[in-house]
């Protein structure tokens, strides 16, 4: 009876250790909304939103299977998502969804929004997957909040496609990012805020960006820079808890995965940065985000 307690015992404390730890309150809670209109995504396979730049919205994801094809939201004031697992697949994996006409790659593209966008607790993945998040904010007042996301796994590589978890080539005003893991073939964060959107021809810069409890783990043997932000980009970014793995090539040579350049450059940005994994595992494990998500609460609330 002794040794068949001590296998039970066991055994309940293997899955204990194989389902994802409680998770912690959050940094930003969802924006305040006035009167928001519930958008409710369906079959339909990609779906490109254009909501009103004055009205508040919810917009939920299927909440019993995964949403298939890239989701692109144009404008809306305040704009919500809480949970969903967004796929892309490939021909193999869905043939449907490839035949025909060429299909987006990315999972997420932000635009045009002029409040707070707060999308929490969803899971993007697929063999198709190419792309986690595209922003294009163009207006002074938006900020983007990314939570509880995971991304896995980016496919890509210098001679194709250059992957990234997140790349922004306008704006937002405001990026603040608590709990994110992401893998990539290439690319983690490539953050140019006014690429398209230059100072001299009505661009902004940012007022503040804020990174909290991330982690991205580059291929070994082919991802390139894990973060990026121009040189001498002028506004704050601050960072808490960071973590990247880069390719072994790269390991202890910070100028090889960090932009600005740290040591060529004596550039300060990714100080706080630190490299590897973090000693308790991914922020956001699998099973954390998707479609049972729930979400932790946020700090003061």
């Amino acid at each position: 009876m002794k040794n068949e307690n001590r296998v039970l015992c066991m055994a309940v404390a293997s899955v204990a250790l194989a389902l994802p730890s409680p998770a912690r309150p959050l940094s930003w809670a969802p924006p305040k909304l006035d009167k928001p209109e519930t958008v409710q995504l369906g079959e339909r396979r990609s779906h490109g939103l254009k909501l009103k730049k004055d009205r508040d919205y919810v917009v939920k994801l299927p909440a019993d299977r995964p949403f298939v094809g890239e989701l692109n939201i144009y404008g809306g004031r305040n704009v919500v998502i809480i949970g969903g697992e967004i796929r892309i697949p490939d021909g193999a994996e869905d043939p449907e969804y490839a035949e025909g006409t060429k299909k987006s790659r990315r999972a997420v593209y932000l635009q045009g929004s002029t409040g707070t966008v707060h999308v929490e607790g969803v899971h993007i993945t697929g063999r198709g997957l190419q792309e986690g998040f595209n922003i294009a904010e163009r207006e002074p007042g938006c900020v983007v909040q990314l939570q509880n996301i995971r991304v896995e796994l980016l496919h890509g590589s210098y001679a194709k496609n250059h992957a990234d978890v997140i790349q922004s080539w306008a704006g937002p005003a405001e990026l603040r990012i608590d709990g994110l893991t992401g893998l990539t073939e290439y690319q983690g964060f490539f953050l140019l805020p006014n690429q398209h959107f230059p100072l001299d021809k009505g661009g902004f810069l940012p007022k503040k960006w804020d990174f909290r409890n991330v982690n991205i783990l580059g291929d070994l043997e082919k991802s390139a820079y894990m973060l990026w932000v121009p040189d001498n980009h002028g506004f704050p970014v601050e960072i808490d808890n960071v973590w990247v793995r880069p390719a072994a090539r790269a390991k202890g040579s910070r100028d090889l995965f960090l932009w600005p350049k740290p040591n060529a450059k004596g550039d300060k940005t990714w100080e706080k940065v630190k490299e590897g994994v973090p000693p308790d595992g991914d922020f956001v494990p699998e099973g954390l985000p998707g479609l049972a998500y729930k979400s932790p609460g946020y700090v003061g609330s």
